[in-house]
C-alpha cells in the first residue's frame, strides 16, 4: 500500500496501471483479501489505485516436478523468511494445491519455457 502511494506521489502522479509482482508462493486471494479490508478501513492507496483483476502465472516447466517433490519450502532459496519456522515446514506441493485450489483469477495462464 505504501508503495502506491509512493508510485503515485501522493495521488500528484497520474499511472496508467500498477503490476504488482509476488513471490513464488504468494497467494493471490489474500492480496485480494487485503485490498479489500484496506478499501473498508480508508487506507489513502485505495483511493488512487483500484484492484482491477489479478493474474495467475503457473510454471509448466517446473510444475510436475515440484508437484512430486519431498521438498519443504524451507529447502527453497528465498521461498520464506528467516525464522519464519512455521512456514519453512510446509510442503512444497502442498503450497502449490493450495495455489492451484484457489485460481479464481481474472486470468489463468501457463508458462512453458
Amino acid at each position: 500500500m505504501t508503495s502506491i502511494l509512493t508510485l503515485t506521489k501522493n495521488g500528484n502522479r497520474q499511472l496508467d496501471a500498477i503490476v504488482v509482482e509476488l513471490s513464488g508462493v504468494a497467494d493471490p486471494m489474500a492480496v485480494r483479501d487485503n485490498w479489500n479490508q484496506a478499501m473498508l478501513q480508508g487506507h489513502p492507496a485505495t483511493k488512487l489505485a483500484s484492484l482491477d483483476r489479478t493474474v495467475t502465472l503457473i510454471d509448466a516447466c517446473t510444475f510436475g516436478t515440484d508437484w512430486m517433490s519431498w521438498d519443504i519450502a524451507g529447502d527453497r532459496d528465498k521461498w520464506t523468511d528467516q525464522g519464519d519456522d512455521c512456514a519453512a515446514v510446509r510442503k512444497v506441493p502442498e503450497l502449490l494445491a493450495e495455489q492451484v485450489g484457489k485460481l479464481y483469477g481474472d486470468l489463468f495462464a501457463a508458462s512453458f519455457m
